[in-house]
């Protein structure tokens, strides 16, 4: 039988602390879960609520180097859910790796105004689903050899074209960060089948959001998830846009949550809307 896990990288002091939240609701949801991460350093808090932990002081602990590392050198199950540490599980997601009978790889796409090319938008690996494959292999293997050389996809790029004679100078010069270009580049030149599925998977607090259904994992760093998931959630399951502006403290403007034509405000902030 294949093997089915989650699996974290923690690095450095905030990124513990994170990851004991996740993983706490990551068990309430789904108290099965076989639960892998690799850390920086010894830690019985996280040694007492995960099955495996790995520790590795080899780790870098700048950037998104450290994860990239341990995205390569480890696939700890025949197939794998990657979870960045600063999420939080509020519904069972287990049924994804059912998908993988039919895909190599799954993610939810980065946020819309993420573009990378005008209508390209990569997927965002923070919570990802993947198989043990030879595919899935030299993807990572790509994506690191980019990462490590610098070699991206620029972002406001005209063309194709364009975009593919990015060198590092240009990612350094103008504050490309993450990692998402590197990968975005791999994606070219693999043959995996990608499955993007829906943000509900993936919901970014201080991203705009289209939602619809309750949000099932929530990514961004604040002290009030389980509030921010309730007001996602107020006018669940139909659809609607999460404007996070207002929660995060960034410019004033209204927020809104949106299914279908105007009809009439139910709260300060909040417009719902109905057939």
């Amino acid at each position: 039988m294949e093997s089915k896990g989650y699996y974290y990288v923690a690095y450095g002091k905030n990124f513990y602390k994170e990851a004991e939240k996740s993983i706490t609701s990551l068990r309430k949801v789904d108290p099965l879960a076989n639960i892998t991460l690799v850390s920086k350093r010894e830690s019985p808090v996280l040694r007492g609520i995960v099955d495996t932990l790995i520790v590795r002081e080899d780790l870098p602990t700048r950037g998104h180097s450290g994860r990239v590392e341990c995205l390569v050198d480890l696939i700890p199950y025949d197939r794998t859910f990657f979870v960045d540490t600063d999420t939080v599980f509020f519904e069972n997601c287990r049924h994804l790796f059912d998908y993988l009978d039919y895909f190599d790889f799954l993610a939810v796409p980065e946020p819309g105004d993420r573009e990378i090319l005008p209508g390209v938008v990569p997927p965002n690996l923070g919570v990802s689903v993947y198989k043990k494959n030879e595919k899935v292999k030299n993807l990572f293997a790509k994506g690191k050899e980019y990462f490590l050389s610098g070699k991206g996809w620029k972002r406001d790029a005209s063309s194709l074209q364009e975009a593919l004679k990015v060198e590092e100078d240009w990612l350094r010069s103008n504050g490309t960060k993450g990692f998402q270009p590197y990968w975005m580049r791999a994606y070219l030149e693999s043959d995996i089948r990608l499955l993007l599925l829906h943000e509900s998977y993936n919901v970014r607090t201080r991203d705009w959001m289209r939602l619809r259904g309750n949000v099932k994992i929530l990514h961004g760093r604040s002290t009030k998830m389980d509030e921010l998931a309730d007001r996602m959630n107020a006018l669940a399951p139909g659809t609607r846009v999460w404007n996070p502006v207002e929660e995060v403290g960034m410019r004033s403007y209204h927020r809104y949550v949106i299914s279908g034509p105007p009809a009439r405000r139910v709260r300060p902030g909040v417009r719902e809307w109905k057939r």
